[in-house]
């Protein structure tokens, strides 16, 4: 288990080797980038530990129209991923997560009709975004 806002370019070199070691899943946590940036405001405001992630940098960036969070690449790695919608809660809830990070849900698809790429039965990821269901799912952002 690891976690992480990970970014291809910095994980997926020390992942690939894993793959012949393992079976990894990836659950991307997806949300909105206002409900990020509301997020990354008020954990600054409230943990000042949080300085080391450079969230004010990151924020003034955004307020400068600059786009920082829609640049964040995902992890591309060729092994099943389930991406979880977390704006408002969980979707899919906990169990369906548990049990695509357990194996027992590579490939099946829940009750609200996603597939194990996060993607519903017409292609649509958590956002609508209409991309195709890949092992990798899509880049809806970063969980914050």
């Amino acid at each position: 288990m690891a976690e992480a806002a990970c970014q291809d370019r910095l994980w997926r070199p020390g992942l690939e080797p894993l793959a012949d070691l393992a079976e990894p899943r990836i659950v991307r946590c997806a949300v909105d980038p206002g409900t990020a940036r509301d997020r990354i405001a008020r954990r600054a405001a409230r943990t000042p530990a949080r300085a080391v992630h450079a969230d004010g940098e990151l924020l003034r960036r955004i307020a400068r129209g600059e786009r920082p969070i829609e640049s964040w690449v995902p992890i591309a790695l060729d092994v099943p991923c389930l991406v979880v919608e977390t704006t408002r809660g969980w979707n899919p809830l906990l169990e369906r997560i548990a049990a695509f990070a357990s194996g027992a849900d590579v490939h099946g698809a829940d009750a609200h009709g996603a597939d194990a790429t996060g993607a519903d039965a017409h292609g649509a990821d958590a956002h609508g975004a209409g991309e195709e269901p890949s092992r990798r799912g899509g880049n809806p952002g970063p969980a914050v």
